[in-house]
């Protein structure tokens, strides 16, 4: 028969293996929601206005949220990808304003980012 060390040894060994197996099911979350986070085309588009300047559209989530740098970054790669895809603002482009609405579907917090954007 072990000694009863060895049996605590085991039982210390399965509340590290439980707490491992945590941490890789959040960490298989964070990557899966990662995965789901909406591609340009589904999450902002560009209107052309009459004046001659554009409006650009961007979703901000759970994912990318409304206030993070890195976010806007690829808001903005976003819009540039959009306005050249379209062949608008070959010289380059400014934006103008930035305005922000808040919808709240399905219990979430979803803020439409309107940028009002002018060619150079």
């Amino acid at each position: 028969m072990a000694c009863p060390a060895f049996w605590e040894e085991v039982r210390g060994l399965g509340s590290m293996v439980k707490a491992i197996a945590q941490v890789l099911g959040l960490l298989a979350i964070v990557v899966a929601a990662e995965g789901c986070a909406p591609s340009r085309m589904e999450a902002s588009g560009i209107t052309p206005l009459k004046d001659g300047t554009y409006q650009f559209f961007a979703n901000a989530g759970v994912l990318q949220r409304e206030s993070d740098a890195r976010a806007e970054r690829e808001r903005m790669e976003w819009l540039q990808e959009a306005l050249d895809e379209n062949g608008f603002c070959k010289r380059g482009f400014d934006v103008t304003d930035r305005r922000t609405v808040v919808h709240h579907p399905l219990g979430t917090t979803v803020h439409s980012i309107f940028y009002d954007v002018r060619c150079k």
